[in-house]
């Protein structure tokens, strides 16, 4: 359920830290409003647009955490190149995502289940088909070194949030 005009990433990554994961991780999100529906629209109309609109991010991203451009520019080409999974449901988005979580370390960090049901949640925020959040799963990316420091799964999440005109980039890391 929708938290008093609370954005749905910031509901999402609250949650999570509400008992669900613990200290010892790291949950960023990275996160652009786009102010009208045709730049919005520029981005997410094709998953080439999403790919090359992300590649660009990571790239940003990377220079600015760790000033080595020729890593940003190899990561961001890897991100074009990426295989897309695409999740408008939030239930298969939702299994999607704690199983992204589930791929940094499988042991007993956090119950699947728990981070299933806040993924759902995330992913439902707004009820209705136009203001939908979409997972786009960029497959097998690894951005440790690039993104994050410490141990970090395979796979960069997106989500694409219609209602707040937003796109944004998650990123973990399990500092075990």
């Amino acid at each position: 359920m929708r938290a008093l005009n609370l954005p749905a990433d910031k509901a999402f990554r609250s949650a999570m830290y509400n008992g669900v994961i613990l200290d010892n991780w790291e949950l960023e999100y990275y996160s652009t409003h786009f102010e009208d529906e045709a730049s919005f629209q520029e981005v997410i109309g094709a998953q080439s647009a999403l790919a090359q609109w992300t590649a660009l991010q990571v790239e940003q991203l990377s220079n600015e955490k760790f000033s080595n451009s020729k890593a940003a520019e190899l990561a961001g080409e890897l991100i074009r190149r990426a295989y897309i999974d695409s999740y408008a449901n939030p239930h298969y988005g939702a299994i999607a995502l704690a199983f992204w979580f589930y791929q940094f370390d499988a042991d007993n960090w956090f119950s699947f289940e728990q981070v299933r049901k806040e993924a759902e949640k995330y992913l439902g925020y707004y009820p209705d088909w136009d203001n939908r959040l979409e997972l786009h799963l960029f497959k097998g990316f690894e951005y440790g070194g690039v993104l994050a420091r410490a141990i970090t799964g395979q796979g960069l999440p997106v989500v694409v949030n219609y209602s707040e005109r937003r796109v944004t980039i998650w990123v973990a890391q399990l500092n075990d």
